[in-house]
């Protein structure tokens, strides 16, 4: 099912750690709360919100360069196939899983735990945002929601603390070396390595994460050549504006996902095989590029129209 490899200190430092929690039960409900600002959606919606508004190139670069990097690690962890601390440690205990409502030792499920996804996530969408922006006010902030979250993954049990380390070092490499591509070469080619390294992991992944990412990735990018050929909405700062486009962006892309995922029988989709991980990247192919791609066509009539 996976493999086991720790040292001792880690095991040691998570035991310690859970038991504070155990003596002040206030610990868990933070940490529980503090792990939520390294979920891949709340990246989804900041570049949603920031595409929406005047920063659509950015929104663009930030979105490729996150899911790029989640793209590596889950390469990584079908590489690897770590076992979650609680996994092989008895001491240790799953205050959180990773998909509620499946059985903790589900693998299938809970996934794999080399390197941490969360941390892959914040620090790639951090480094992105400073890339763009080169504002040190977010460098600083993020840095501390970074140190915050990776504290919170090991001590609910379902990281290990060089997890945490590898996860945040490959989410900032990888957006560097991103950045550094893109800088170096047209537009069209940077998009075309994109798409072909990442398609690399459809040979040996096996995991819902990645073929989700991989989706979102080819719609991101199809979206934001359609959108400059045949769209080129005019961006804005005007608050209601922004709300609404983006509001109604992130309801195009769930009830897309979501609607065509209702079209296929549970049993399929609850089955890992080549054609229920095909169809996942082709839910999130669909949705990404009507909702960055099709649905801002919309913006030229009058149901979107505010004073600018």
């Amino acid at each position: 099912m996976g493999n086991t490899f720790q040292f001792a200190w880690e095991v040691l430092l998570i035991e310690n750690i859970q038991k504070i929690i155990a003596a002040y039960p206030f610990l868990l409900s933070f940490f529980k709360f503090v792990t939520f600002f390294g979920e891949a959606y709340l990246a989804m919606i900041l570049v949603t919100f920031m595409y929406f508004s005047c920063h659509k190139k950015e929104a663009v670069n930030v979105g490729i360069d996150c899911m790029v990097a989640m793209i590596f690690n889950t390469m990584f962890k079908n590489v690897f196939k770590r076992m979650r601390p609680y996994f092989v440690n008895e001491s240790i205990e799953c205050l959180k899983p990773v998909e509620a409502g499946y059985d903790i030792y589900n693998v299938a499920r809970q996934g794999y735990s080399f390197p941490s996804g969360h941390l892959t996530t914040l620090c790639s969408t951090i480094t992105s945002l400073y890339m763009q922006f080169k504002n040190n006010t977010v460098l600083v902030i993020g840095s501390i929601i970074a140190v915050l979250v990776g504290i919170s993954r090991f001590a609910l049990g379902v990281h290990y603390p060089t997890d945490v380390i590898f996860g945040a070092l490959l989410g900032i490499a990888s957006v560097i070396l991103a950045e550094f591509l893109m800088s170096k070469m047209d537009k069209r080619n940077y998009y075309l390595i994109v798409v072909i390294f990442s398609s690399l992991g459809i040979f040996f992944c096996r995991s819902d994460d990645y073929f989700s990412c991989l989706g979102l990735v080819y719609g991101i990018i199809l979206a934001n050549l359609f959108e400059e050929k045949y769209v080129n909405f005019d961006e804005t700062m005007n608050f209601t504006r922004v709300l609404v486009r983006s509001l109604f962006g992130i309801a195009v892309f769930v009830l897309v996902s979501e609607g065509l995922k209702m079209i296929a029988p549970i049993s399929f989709l609850e089955v890992d095989t080549v054609l229920s991980f095909m169809f996942r990247t082709f839910r999130y192919f669909i949705a990404s590029f009507m909702t960055f791609g099709l649905y801002p066509m919309l913006f030229k009539y009058n149901i979107f129209r505010f004073k600018k």
